[in-house]
């Protein structure tokens, strides 16, 4: 026992509930392995388990004590990822063996965090495979870095659904594409001439207009063409965190992988009157943002404050997504009804009489419209011209829109019909 009274206070705040279990640990670890370097860390970065998992190590928890391992489900629901509450493992990585010790705590009002015991021959060893293990986790391999919920996870699926997004597959008005693709295609490309001149290495662009008129989309084939790491926002706000505390992990992150992709879609529902200074905070952020290319959509414009909408230095270029003129309309049915079997193809005087009767659709509606009519043929086992199911369907769809219209209210200039965009389904 400690007598100097200073001494004796340390070892009681040591002994606190919020540090029981770490200072007991410690010192059991110390007693197994006297003559061995020590570290511990709670960091997100370091996940020996998805870096062994990986590839990039073996792990193999030890016999003796019993180990528990956290499944979770990826969002595919296909497979499986592996994480550690508890246990002792034996680590080889590159011919060098690391023991680790792994338990999770916590204290009333705050989650449970995973601390990790990285025990190895000297300190240059240790310190070695805790870089190795944060670099590589921190890292995006074949997947995008999703924020939700207070922390990040990472997406094949999401991943997947980028690397299928083309700009083939989208039929927009004017020149839209091609000023998205030319606007960033420029920011990286620049680089030397942004730094030359002085001026700070970041942009934001904002897509803007009705769900269903094609930005989701936009956003991936972006995305796909300028192969870049990813960071998607789903929520700032978690369970066991502020929304302070997620717009700035996000940014912290994003800065340690630029140059990267910071996608914020739905802005209007990730900001709020009490973290918008926050977001704005981060996004008038110069030297701190190098590298960073942020990319954010809106259904509804009017939510915003004027301070997101008119800066320049926060969204640099606003993008309109209207709902699709005639001309737009009738490009969109023509591609397609010709990818199509034969008998589920329209001719150009049917398309036509399609464009006369669909205006105010999306392109998620016109992409329904086609759907619908095609379960209907299958349906009546092909007893119809498709032709006449297609006319037919718009009548009820038009039908369906007049009832909602009906039972939620019309808001003159705000109303647009379509499906709302969903992450996890292919956009228009």
């Amino acid at each position: 026992m400690p007598t100097d009274p200073s001494e004796a206070r340390l070892l009681d705040a040591l002994r606190s509930p919020e540090n029981a279990v770490a200072t007991d640990l410690t010192a059991a670890v110390r007693r197994l392995r006297p003559a061995s370097f020590i570290a511990y860390s709670e960091i997100y970065a370091f996940d020996p388990m998805e870096f062994a998992q990986l590839g990039q190590a073996t792990i193999t928890p030890r016999s003796a004590v019993p180990s528990l391992l956290h499944w979770g489900r990826t969002e595919s629901g296909n497979d499986v990822w592996t994480t550690a509450r508890s246990g002792w493992f034996d680590v080889t990585w590159q011919g060098v063996g690391v023991e680790l010790v792994a338990a999770t705590f916590g204290v009333a009002g705050a989650g449970p965090e995973t601390g990790w015991w990285i025990v190895g021959p000297d300190e240059a060893a240790v310190k070695a495979f805790f870089l190795a293990v944060c670099r590589y986790t921190e890292d995006v391999h074949g997947q995008v870095l999703v924020f939700n919920d207070g922390e990040f996870s990472k997406s094949t699926e999401l991943h997947h659904a980028v690397k299928a997004a083309s700009w083939d597959d989208l039929v927009l008005p004017g020149a839209l594409a091609r000023d998205i693709r030319a606007d960033a295609r420029r920011f990286f490309e620049r680089r030397a001439f942004y730094e030359s001149h002085r001026l700070p290495w970041k942009r934001g662009l904002l897509f803007i207009g009705p769900p269903g008129n094609g930005k989701t989309h936009s956003v991936r084939a972006l995305l796909n063409e300028l192969d870049r790491p990813i960071i998607f926002v789903r929520g700032f706000q978690g369970r066991n965190q502020s929304v302070a505390g997620g717009v700035a992990q996000v940014f912290e992150r994003a800065r340690r992988m630029a140059p990267a992709v910071v996608v914020l879609e739905d802005l209007d529902c990730l900001v709020d009157e009490s973290s918008r200074s926050l977001l704005l905070n981060e996004l008038d952020g110069v030297a701190r943002n190098h590298g960073l290319f942020v990319v954010a959509t809106t259904n509804h414009p009017e939510k915003l404050d004027r301070s997101l909408l008119d800066r320049p230095s926060r969204f640099d270029r606003k993008f309109h997504f209207p709902l699709p003129d005639a001309e737009v309309r009738r490009a969109y049915l023509s591609r397609l009804t010709s990818r199509e079997a034969e008998p589920l193809q329209l001719s150009p005087l049917a398309i036509e009489a399609l464009v006369e009767r669909t205006n105010g659709f999306t392109f998620a509606y016109l992409k329904e419209l086609l759907l619908n009519a095609s379960l209907t043929w299958a349906d009546e086992d092909g007893a119809r011209a498709f032709e006449a199911v297609a006319r037919e369907t718009v009548t009820l769809l038009k039908a369906d829109l007049k009832t909602a219209d009906v039972s939620l209210g019309s808001r003159q200039g705000v109303r647009s019909i379509g499906f709302a965009e969903a992450l996890d389904r292919p956009a228009v």
